[in-house]
């Protein structure tokens, strides 16, 4: 990270800042008062709780600094004292013992909940209960000594979290403070940061190969059976909605499927965030029966994708399923470009003309540009740009109103991702963003090209080729705005740093798997590869 363009950014605006205040007025001015007040009860407090001393080191000293610096050496110290208080209760120790009980199994059952429950039943707010539960259990498990805390690594939680990760939570949380509407920005605040900590709980859960692929196939299950009920519903017939439908440039066209999440365009994009992983788990499948069964399985998650009518879900996945040949073997698209030629003359002209309106400037692409317009002008005035305006719609629509114009008075959102977090955030909370996508993508595509593993080759195209195209769907829609969408996005950044991170470190050997899947300590007694000689 010290080399990160990020980074230095940061440590320049940080040093011209100090540079500017150190010759500014203000500094004599304050100089002038401490050598008034120097001997009094609150500036001795102060400069022993917040002042570093120059000739000690930046961490040790100041004892904030210095608290927060030791806080991960702390809390191991005191988690160490822990373990006979948690050991002693039968129900913990049961529960870890059980089959459901084990913190992925009831991870992924969580994660199969929320995707599962059709749309008119779910309540957004059991994400946040579910994400909470998740996190104290994890926790209670590290206490109680039943897995480490991050197994596979050196045991620091911090070490983990990718620092831009960090600045973005960091930065949504300092959003409430100049929130239009703080009990909003609260109200959503909640399904971000559920989703960040999911997103972190995923990376500590994954320590090998084989749960990432565990974690993947459940995903696989999920959407596949969430195509079926999509199947389900076009047959059954579904109402053709005007909120969802141009008839004036689509006529003739049935309704759009939108399975559990309400919404099709929500939907598609639940859908393209994870089909190109589910290719690669497609490909990795070693026995021709399996393969067949999981390729039968795609084919059916990719063709509901078709009846979602979504013509951005039908550029992105073009776009990303043509970046996983690219990057996983470019002599593969000729042979592509051959095989989807050959499929044109099956499509039904119902999605053909749906695909072709894109250029036909309807009512939803023309409504874009309005608040697109009118988006920028809230980010030139007023300092929007710097601090945002809080998270949230209802923050968003008392800002944006006095922008829009007659054709878009009302907008719940921008349409767009990126200028979504710019006018929630500020500029420096999409800089966070940007860098924490293009962080995770690069890592991801630099593993590809350096692993022999062709399996886990295979995942990491599929990761790159998923952020990509989220990225994209990002550029015309405003991804987050549906809670489970949100969660779902969470869920693939956080494969994607797991999968990231395994490309550090072997597999482990077969005596090693129990402790390096964290359901056991490591008590440093398994025989090594000497012993067994």
């Amino acid at each position: 990270m010290t080399g990160s363009v990020f980074l230095r950014f940061l440590t320049g605006l940080y040093s011209t800042l100090i540079s500017f205040y150190e010759y500014s007025r203000a500094a004599k001015i304050t100089a002038a008062l401490a050598g008034f007040a120097a001997h009094s009860v609150i500036v001795r407090a102060w400069r022993s709780i917040f002042c570093v001393d120059s000739g000690r080191s930046y961490a040790g000293g100041s004892r904030v600094f210095s608290l927060l610096y030791g806080l991960p050496k702390r809390l191991g110290r005191l988690t160490a004292l822990c373990p006979p208080l948690f050991e002693s209760s039968g129900f913990l120790t049961a529960l870890n013992a059980s089959f459901i009980g084990r913190f992925e199994n009831l991870f992924l059952l969580f994660l199969s909940v929320t995707f599962l429950v059709p749309g008119q039943y779910w309540r957004n707010q059991v994400t946040v209960l579910g994400a909470g539960l998740l996190a104290v259990y994890f926790a209670a498990l590290i206490a109680a000594g039943k897995r480490r805390a991050c197994p596979g690594t050196n045991g620091s939680l911090l070490r983990e979290i990718p620092p831009a990760l960090v600045v973005f939570a960091a930065l949504s949380a300092l959003s409430l403070a100049v929130s239009h509407d703080l009990g909003d920005s609260l109200r959503i605040g909640s399904f971000l940061f559920s989703g960040i900590a999911v997103c972190v709980l995923i990376q500590f859960s994954i320590t090998s190969r084989a749960m990432l692929d565990r974690f993947v196939a459940v995903i696989f299950a999920v959407m596949f059976l969430t195509a079926v009920y999509g199947f389900w519903q076009f047959a059954s017939g579904i109402e053709v909605r005007l909120e969802f439908v141009d008839l004036a440039t689509n006529a003739g066209m049935p309704g759009r499927v939108f399975s559990t999440m309400e919404n099709p365009n929500n939907y598609a994009e639940f859908l393209t965030l994870f089909l190109p992983v589910c290719l690669a788990f497609v490909l990795n499948r070693r026995s021709d029966l399996a393969r067949l069964v999981t390729s039968g399985m795609f084919l059916v998650c990719a063709a509901v994708l078709l009846l979602t009518y979504s013509r951005s879900s039908y550029v992105v996945a073009v776009f990303a399923f043509a970046l996983f040949i690219l990057l996983r073997n470019k002599r593969l698209i000729p042979f592509a470009l051959v095989l989807a030629m050959l499929c044109l003359p099956f499509i039904p002209s119902s999605i053909a003309n749906r695909f072709m309106s894109i250029t036909s400037g309807d009512s939803s692409s023309t409504y874009r540009f309005i608040i697109w317009r009118a988006v920028q002008r809230m980010l030139a005035e007023n300092f929007v740009w710097l601090s945002g305006v809080g998270m949230g719609p209802e923050a968003f629509g008392k800002v944006y109103r006095a922008y829009a114009v007659i054709e878009a008075m009302t907008a719940m959102h921008s349409h767009n991702l990126f200028l979504q977090v710019w006018v929630e955030t500020g500029l420096f909370g999409l800089a966070s963003f940007i860098a924490l996508l293009a962080s995770t993508w690069k890592r991801n595509v630099a593993a590809a090209l350096n692993t022999a593993d062709l399996a886990m080759k295979n995942y990491f195209v599929a990761f790159a080729a998923s952020i990509a195209g989220i990225a994209l769907f990002g550029m015309v829609e405003y991804v987050w705005f549906y809670p489970r969408i949100m969660l779902a996005f969470w869920v693939m950044m956080g494969l994607a740093m797991a999968a990231a991170r395994l490309s550090k470190k072997p597999e482990p050997a077969d005596g090693a798997r129990l402790v390096e899947s964290g359901y056991l300590p490591n008590t440093n007694n398994l025989p090594n590869r000497g012993d067994r000689q």
